[in-house]
């Protein structure tokens, strides 16, 4: 019950995503991200690919 709250796909619905570098690894920080970097970001129904600036 929990995990129906709280987990991933719980955040998510509520609006919310999740972006990770090419390998899946989650950015957690801004320190992290550079200059034309491929990137994952995960919504709801699925998930898109961009390139930072």
């Amino acid at each position: 019950m929990t995990s129906d709250v709280l987990g991933p796909d719980a955040t998510l619905r509520r609006g919310y995503s999740i972006t990770m570098n090419e390998r899946g690894k989650i950015i957690r920080t801004i320190a992290v991200v550079r200059p034309k970097m491929k990137i994952r970001t995960r919504v709801s129904d699925g998930e898109f690919g961009s390139e930072s600036l």
